[in-house]
């Protein structure tokens, strides 16, 4: 298992930029939603964990309450795939949809598709010591 360790690290900072090589997307987050009424900002917590993140809902709505991920993906590189968890009002249901996160600096997440179309996710304080 070390030996894998060694392989991939090398590949993942060859994919990204310098600046994005050791950056950590973990915490708290301010990210608008489209909801019923229009848009709302609300607060998610990013955890990250190597490559893999994993949004969660701080504050929910009454499509997608707190407490459920809400965005997940692999930031293996900028922009990178995922999916957002959606709500259907018409089917009463939840679903995920594509995204494309774009890592804009430490500070500035742009999120493309998914429902709530094209939106920049704010960090709330500051980035946590890797």
């Amino acid at each position: 298992m070390g030996g894998l360790a060694r392989i991939v690290i090398p590949l993942l900072a060859l994919s990204l930029p310098a600046w994005a090589q050791t950056l950590n997307l973990s915490g708290k987050w301010e990210a608008p939603f489209t909801v019923v009424e229009g848009m709302n900002v609300e607060d998610v917590r990013i955890q990250q964990t190597v490559t893999a993140i994993q949004a969660t809902k701080i504050t929910g709505d009454q499509a997608v309450p707190a407490g459920m991920v809400n965005l997940k993906g692999t930031f293996t590189s900028s922009p990178f795939a995922g999916q957002q968890l959606c709500y259907d009002p018409l089917f009463k249901r939840l679903f995920w949809d594509d995204v494309t996160v774009t890592v804009l600096d430490e500070d500035h997440l742009k999120v493309e598709g998914g429902c709530s179309g094209d939106v920049i996710w704010k960090r709330k304080g500051t980035v946590p010591i890797s």
